[in-house]
């Protein structure tokens, strides 16, 4: 335009040309500068992105690891050590929750620099963000199960505390039950509660046993060897109680009754052949054995009370308790039989011994009468009266007088046999060979007076030698005199 206008002066459309190109070169040489600093800026924030990515690629790595290694974790300290708490057992760095609140917060990328580059940033940020999403969600997740885990290692330690703390206190309780011979059945109550407790730490060891089978948990010595010590300590606590269940006082009472009534039984067996000397004191043991028996009668009763109270204290079953149950069906009925045989030793040995004090009364008054008779005897053969009748007839009849007493002797005598009792030959059968011997001898005087027999030269025969007499029933009255006739 400058040059289409003739008023303009050359020179000034030179310097206006010369003016125009100079801006044009500053304009080209700050839009070739502008370039280069945008360049340099997309250099930059590329630089700056990508190490944004990469450090989000590395916290997510690390994320990532955390969580494998955090899989291999058995016990409270090792669950810890992965998760952003300090437990006062240990000093390790915890890195899951810190690196997961450093993951959690997306990364912020400008509109332009999307623009600048949107296939590779937008594909690196989807990536990011997919792997933040699921890693993000697997870590809230390990460490809700972290949290768990460490929750129950801290109960399984005060578990196992917890159980050596009882079995101290029940095992020094136990100890004194036992040294004061208290058994279950002495404190129902007391054994009820035990019961309730080791019922629990049963189950509860039970569930921990199968807990401690999960995970790494399996290959976890520690764990082991405190559960296995847990577990001796509860076996051995289990016999103290079972030998506390046990009704020791009840079963001994038991086999106190069953020894009693055998001892009875003895008793009573060797009341019978007895000597009739020991009735008496027969009689006060057999009535004493009655009492005995009422008493085991109530003893009897109170197991029979006893072994119900057991079983409803559930310290018996119906199995265990059957062999209780028939021995104390077997003790009743034994009982039953021995009170009939001890009643009825009492009434026989009553009758002894009114029998064997008559025999005795009778013994004595046949010995009275048996030295009355002897004494005349020997003195009428002194006095030579043996051929006198009326001498002889006095003997006879006194004789006839006492013989029913050596009948009566007998007699008692048979009836004590009859009833198992063992009558002294000294009381009896002496006395009934004396009285043989002598009614031998009378018999012979009595024979020779009727007879009146006499030796020609004035002699009488003997009669006072005991063999002689015996000899003179074997051969009759006139024989025997006639063997024994002696000259002078």
């Amino acid at each position: 335009m400058l040059a289409l206008d003739d008023n303009v002066p050359q020179s000034i459309t030179q310097s206006t040309r010369k003016r125009i190109r100079e801006l044009g070169d500053k304009w080209r040489e700050l839009e070739n500068t502008i370039e280069d600093h945008l360049s340099c800026a997309r250099k930059e924030q590329k630089r700056s992105v990508q190490k944004s990515i990469n450090n989000e690629e590395r916290l997510l790595e690390q994320l990532e690891k955390g969580l494998a290694d955090s899989e291999k974790a058995s016990d409270a300290e090792e669950c810890c050590e992965h998760l952003d708490v300090r437990p006062s057992f240990t000093f390790m760095p915890i890195n899951l929750e810190s690196l997961l609140e450093k993951v959690s917060k997306s990364l912020e990328v400008d509109e332009e620099i999307l623009s600048m580059d949107e296939s590779y940033v937008r594909d690196s940020l989807a990536r990011l963000n997919e792997s933040r999403q699921r890693l993000t969600d697997a870590t809230r997740e390990r460490i809700a199960a972290l949290s768990r885990a460490v929750a129950d290692c801290e109960r399984f330690e005060k578990q196992m505390a917890d159980i050596q703390q009882w079995s101290a206190h029940v095992s020094t309780l136990l100890d004194l039950r036992k040294s004061s011979d208290v058994s279950a059945l002495d404190v129902p109550d007391e054994y009820k509660e035990l019961a309730r407790e080791f019922a629990t730490w049963s189950t509860a060891l039970e569930k921990t046993a199968l807990w401690l089978e999960e995970g790494e948990r399996k290959n976890n010595e520690r764990f082991h060897d405190q559960f296995a010590h847990a577990k001796n300590i509860f076996a051995d606590l289990s016999q103290k109680f079972a030998d506390f269940k046990h009704p020791k006082a009840f079963e001994e009472k038991l086999e106190r009754t069953v020894h009693k009534l055998s001892d009875i039984e003895n008793s009573l067996d060797d009341m019978t052949g007895i000597e009739a000397i020991f009735c008496a004191d027969a009689l006060t043991e057999a009535k004493s054995l009655v009492k005995k028996l009422i008493a085991i009668e109530e003893d009897i009763q109170s197991l029979e009370k006893g072994k119900e109270q057991l079983i409803q204290g559930g310290i018996f079953d119906k199995e265990s308790a059957a062999p209780f149950a028939e021995k104390i069906r077997l003790g009743k009925k034994k009982t039953k039989e021995l009170g009939v045989r001890a009643e009825d030793a009492v009434e026989r040995l009553e009758d002894c011994v009114e029998m064997y004090n008559k025999l005795l009364k009778e013994s004595e008054q046949v010995e009275e009468f048996l030295d009355g008779l002897e004494n005349r005897l020997e003195k009428y053969a002194l006095e030579d009266k043996s051929d006198d009748e009326d001498v002889v007839n006095e003997l006879v009849n006194e004789w006839n007088r006492h013989e029913a007493s050596l009948r009566n002797l007998e007699e008692l005598e048979r009836l004590l046999r009859e009833n198992a009792v063992k009558v002294s030959e000294s009381v009896c059968a002496d006395k009934r060979r004396r009285a043989d011997a002598l009614k031998i001898r009378l018999d012979g005087w009595s024979r020779a007076v009727q007879t009146n027999i006499e030796d020609p030269f004035g002699r009488k025969p003997s009669f006072d030698d005991q063999t002689n007499a015996d000899n003179f029933q074997r051969i009759g009255t006139v024989n025997w005199i006639l063997a024994n006739f002696k000259l002078s």
